[in-house]
């Protein structure tokens, strides 16, 4: 954010009397507290200050620092999906950091609201969780016992000044077994999977919180139509399923389309076929037998793959790499 500001430049002879003092050109920045900065907790500045020397040489030095100021001296922030399925365990990290952008560990409380709109401005007057925090650090959360609806995360630490710092974020807890979308919703969209292969199906949810709807459902292979048929949906979610067949190719699109008091509603999903794990970890392990003077060390590779570990002496490379 930019601030007023007003610069006065002042000048200083040398005192002769002091054998090797430099001349300096010093300018004076003086910076007056915007309306916002005094009032908003969490707005901070950035200012860049640069000083100037120059010698009885001539010679010029200049140096440029980088200096932040707030009413706190800490930044809280996390961060939740738009949509969290309370079904699974997930992990969520509180981040603080100070106004220089460096990671602070500080202790902190947290408290999840339910929220009785789908605008998260009114919030029930008790918390239906609690608990404390580390910054920066990874934490797992369950939150299947909780209903589905609309939630409100809040977070809250103190920096070093004894202030309080806070942050909050905003989800909607639902259930893949919830039968209607647990906020008013025109479309309802969901993907579980959309990686699939003869063991893992393409799986997800389509619904609408309108009544009496028809949504035209759409599946393509490349340019080619697969399937085309009509849903007719009130106030309700259905789940999707498609294992994968060899005619699919790389995968498929899904396109949903639906028109509601004049407005068009599209909702799309590509499922891709997936992929084997060819990722490969390799490491280094060396042996000299220390009873033995001059006994060369013996270099071994230990290559993981998914399918299970290879040992490499240094021979057995140089026969593959022959």
């Amino acid at each position: 954010p930019a601030c007023n500001r007003r610069d006065e430049k002042r000048s200083h002879r040398p005192d002769r009397s002091m054998p090797g003092q430099q001349l300096l050109s010093e300018r004076v920045v003086r910076l007056e507290e915007s309306a916002d900065y005094k009032n908003n907790d969490k707005i901070y500045y950035r200012y860049s200050v640069e000083a100037t020397v120059t010698n009885v040489a001539g010679e010029t030095q200049s140096s440029t620092e980088m200096i932040s100021a707030g009413q706190r001296s800490l930044i809280l922030q996390t961060e939740l999906k738009e949509k969290i399925c309370k079904d699974r365990p997930f992990n969520i990290v509180f981040e603080a950091q100070n106004l220089n952008g460096q990671p602070v560990e500080v202790k902190g409380t947290y408290s999840l609201y339910p929220a009785k709109d789908k605008d998260y401005k009114q919030l029930g007057e008790k918390p239906v969780a609690t608990g404390t925090f580390t910054s920066n650090k990874e934490m797992t959360f369950n939150w299947g016992k909780f209903s589905s609806g609309p939630y409100v995360l809040k977070a809250t630490v103190k920096d070093n000044q004894g202030k309080e710092v806070t942050a909050e974020a905003n989800t909607i807890l639902f259930s893949s077994d919830d039968k209607r979308p647990p906020v008013q919703s025109a479309v309802w969209f969901y993907a579980e999977n959309t990686e699939f292969d003869t063991a893992h199906p393409a799986v997800f949810y389509f619904g609408t919180s309108e009544k009496d709807t028809y949504i035209m459902m759409n599946v393509f292979c490349g340019d080619k139509l697969l399937e085309s048929k009509a849903l007719n949906l009130s106030d309700t979610i259905v789940r999707f399923q498609y294992p994968y067949q060899e005619s699919y190719g790389n995968g498929i699109f899904v396109n949903f389309c639906m028109v509601r008091d004049g407005q068009v509603y599209q909702e799309r999903v590509q499922a891709r076929k997936r992929l084997p794990d060819k990722t490969l970890v390799m490491k280094w392990d060396v042996f000299r037998d220390k009873l033995r003077p001059g006994q060369k060390e013996e270099w071994k590779l230990t290559i993981k793959t998914p399918f299970g570990d290879k040992t490499y002496t240094r021979e057995e490379l140089k026969a593959l790499s022959a």
